[in-house]
């Protein structure tokens, strides 16, 4: 179940309506871009875990407004792609949301080997 985590300055997504929105969003660009059909690596957007964190005061951002990680299981269908699929989420963000409330952001995919179990399973 991959977990996205969009990390902001303060106040930059203010409500929760926008949090709730842009969250929609994530779910169905991530689950659209790692997605493999027919394989392990077969991603529905109900399975996209999405949480917004605020930078720190003290944070050394390097000018980024809003820090945007991707963290997923690294199954063969998705080796070598991390670069390709952050092209991808940024372009279709672009696309199906205002990015440039978010100033200036960066997409960080990291694939990783990992087990995963759901207590209701």
């Amino acid at each position: 179940m991959p977990e996205v985590i969009v990390k902001t300055t303060p106040g930059l997504i203010p409500d929760l309506v926008m949090k709730h929105s842009f969250a929609d969003t994530m779910q169905g660009v991530v689950a659209e871009v790692l997605s493999v059909p027919g394989t392990q690596a077969e991603l529905h957007r109900n399975e996209v875990e999405v949480d917004f964190q605020e930078f720190s005061p003290f944070a050394m951002r390097n000018g980024i407004d809003c820090a945007i990680t991707v963290t997923a299981n690294l199954y063969p269908e998705r080796d070598g792609k991390a670069d390709e699929y952050a092209k991808r989420i940024m372009k279709l963000l672009s696309q199906k949301f205002y990015v440039h409330v978010l100033g200036v952001y960066h997409v960080w995919i990291l694939l990783a080997q990992g087990g995963f179990r759901d207590s209701r399973s």
